[in-house]
């Protein structure tokens, strides 16, 4: 499994999404695959639940302890079929915030992933909810946010630049990520590559038509030339190259729709935007727009 093969321990978080059991079993797959345990994760918030009428019911104290019981309860029924997989499994209920207890988790018990199934708004629950764009936020490892959906191809989408410090690296990783679940799924590897021309202000004023259009070829080879320099670094990896001339945002989600794709496989360098992704950003957009999978490989 090139590319992935540290992954040893991965943190399912159960927080009765939609397609919970689905993500589950597809988490034991890439469990098997992996070799790796897997820590099964639910975050109670009781601050809904702390009102007058329930206090008349029940002491504070008396409701989390049955809460902790029903759904750890709920939880041995749903990894049950999978107990005799041969992977480890272990079941952890805590009470608190979901996005604050996955980072301890994973700080204190070494998790590499992070697994859990899209969980929209209620009127757009396949949609990126508010838990699901936190969790990204905050979590030290890679992300994988798993939809419900028909096998398809596997896009790792890069944002090559000619420096070879941090974003190159995660570059690497986003491609041999999609390397190794392409060829887990049995499925076909895409590597995907937006570009963008100067402003039409910058352009007006660089030439004419002719200089514009002999610039614009120019930037063009020279994405193609980091998108050829990326594939010769991994003659391993067989892909199919996509050099996409449009914003980031809008081409890769129709490049997922085009190719019907199963899986998409961005990068997210926390160190340049302090750990947070601003509402509006390129990674937000697409996270919103791609109809498909999404893990977040992050620096």
């Amino acid at each position: 499994m090139t590319g992935i093969k540290g992954i040893n321990s991965i943190l399912f978080i159960a927080d009765n999404a939609p397609d919970e059991r689905y993500a589950f079993k597809k988490t034991v797959d890439f469990a098997q695959k992996f070799q790796a345990r897997i820590v099964i994760m639910d975050v109670l918030e009781l601050s809904a639940l702390e009102g007058d009428v329930i206090r008349k019911v029940h002491s504070i104290a008396n409701l989390q302890e049955k809460l902790l019981e029903v759904r750890t309860k709920e939880l041995q029924d749903m990894i049950a079929p999978y107990l005799s997989s041969g992977v480890e499994m272990r079941i952890k209920v805590r009470i608190g915030r979901l996005h604050q207890e996955a980072v301890q988790a994973i700080s204190r018990g070494g998790h590499k992933l992070l697994v859990k199934s899209i969980k929209g708004p209620k009127n757009h629950p396949q949609s990126i909810g508010p838990m699901d764009t936190r969790l990204i936020h905050h979590v030290p490892c890679p992300v994988l946010i798993l939809r419900k959906h028909n096998p398809g191809p596997v896009i790792s989408a890069v944002a090559l630049t000619s420096n070879h410090g941090d974003e190159s690296l995660i570059e690497d990783q986003v491609f041999r990520f999609g390397h190794a679940l392409a060829d887990m799924s049995q499925t076909t590897l895409h590597l995907a590559h937006a570009w963008e021309l100067p402003d039409e202000k910058i352009l007006r004023a660089v030439g004419t038509e002719n200089e514009n259009e002999l610039l614009r070829l120019r930037i063009r080879e020279s994405h193609q030339y980091l998108i050829d320099k990326m594939m010769a670094r991994h003659p391993e990896i067989i892909a199919s190259p996509h050099l996409l001339e449009g914003w980031a945002s809008s081409v890769i989600p129709k490049l997922v729709d085009e190719l019907q794709a199963g899986m998409l496989i961005l990068g997210f360098n926390q160190r340049n935007v302090q750990g947070n992704m601003t509402p509006g950003s390129i990674l937000e957009v697409i996270l919103h727009l791609a109809n498909c999978s999404i893990m977040i490989i992050k620096s």
